[in-house]
């Protein structure tokens, strides 16, 4: 039986740390498979925006789960949805939107990250 003081102390900052990482692995897989990445952010904006039949799950998330291991390991696209859509391991279709739809917010999130390093601001023209 663990005791309190012998659990890992996991701090706040350790935990931004490694999102923080795992952030700045993600854009160098997105610049390195840019194709890849708008093909993934397409299939889940397709399986939100849709209802998927039976017979198309299998082999779209087998498509989604080859394109989420391309990124690699390290990513927000790899550590948690590569096994949970991939149907040959833990994926399955009741959880299938929900998870393209978490993974959807996951990209946001990365995106508003991406976004706040760049010193860029959008200039209207009347």
């Amino acid at each position: 039986m663990l005791i309190m003081s012998e659990l890992p102390k996991t701090t706040t900052e350790d935990l931004e740390k490694k999102r923080l990482e795992c952030f700045v692995r993600s854009e160098k897989a997105i610049q390195e498979h840019p194709a890849e990445y708008l093909r993934i952010k397409e299939m889940i904006a397709y399986v939100i925006s849709n209802r998927i039949d039976i017979n198309e799950y299998f082999c779209m998330a087998c498509t989604l789960t080859k394109l989420l291991g391309t990124m690699g390991q390290g990513t927000v696209f790899y550590e948690y949805y590569h096994k949970n859509i991939d149907p040959n391991q833990m994926g399955r279709a009741r959880y299938f939107r929900a998870e393209c739809g978490d993974l959807l917010e996951q990209i946001t999130d990365l995106n508003e990250w991406r976004a706040s390093k760049r010193k860029l601001r959008i200039v209207h023209s009347r």
